[in-house]
C-alpha cells in the first residue's frame, strides 16, 4: 500500500512539473512575438544645405511656378528627395524625352529623374480583411497550441496511471 501510494505521488509531482514546464514555456514564447525590425540610419551629407536649396528650387518649379507646363508635356512629378549627393525626381509616366526635360532645366550635376509611382489614398480598414483574418489565425493557432498542450499532459497522465 505504502509503494503504491508512493508512486501515485511521484507519478502526481511529475506530471504537476510537466504541466507546469508547459504552461511557462508556452507564456515564455507567446511573449517573443518575433517582428522584422528595421534600422535607417541618417546620416549629415557634407552639401546639405545646397541639396536642400536645390529640392526647394525643383519644388517651386514642378509643384508652383509650371504645373501647367509640366502636364501639357503629359508626364506629373511625384516626388523630389535629396539623397546622399544629388536631389531625386519621381516622374509618371518615365520616358526619356521627360527626363531630359527636367535635366534641361535643372542641370545633370545634382539631379537624378527617375520613374516614380503615384501616391493613392487608402480607404479605412482592409478592404478584403486579410489583417483581420490574420490576427483570428494567429489567435486560433495560440489557442490550438495550448489546447494541444493540455491534450498531451492528460494522454500522458493516463498512460501514467495504466503503468500502475
Amino acid at each position: 500500500m505504502k509503494r503504491t501510494f508512493l508512486k501515485t505521488s511521484i507519478i502526481k509531482a511529475f506530471v504537476l512539473g510537466m504541466c507546469l514546464t508547459s504552461v511557462i514555456s508556452t507564456a515564455a514564447l507567446a511573449g517573443t512575438i518575433s517582428k522584422d525590425v528595421y534600422t535607417i540610419q541618417i546620416e549629415s551629407v557634407d552639401n546639405g544645405n545646397q541639396l536642400f536649396e536645390k529640392q526647394k528650387e525643383i519644388d517651386e518649379y514642378v509643384f508652383q511656378k509650371h504645373v501647367k507646363e509640366i502636364e501639357e508635356k503629359g508626364f506629373t512629378v511625384t516626388h523630389t528627395a535629396p539623397l546622399e549627393n544629388y536631389v531625386e525626381i519621381g516622374i509618371t509616366p518615365y520616358s526619356k524625352d521627360n527626363a531630359e526635360y527636367l535635366y534641361g532645366v535643372f542641370g545633370s550635376d545634382s539631379v537624378k529623374v527617375v520613374e516614380g509611382q503615384q501616391a493613392v489614398l487608402l480607404n479605412e480598414g482592409s478592404a478584403d480583411g486579410t489583417a483581420y483574418e490574420n490576427q483570428v489565425k494567429t489567435e486560433q493557432t495560440k489557442a490550438n497550441f495550448l489546447t494541444h498542450v493540455l491534450e498531451g499532459a492528460a494522454s500522458f497522465t493516463k498512460f501514467l496511471k495504466s503503468l500502475l
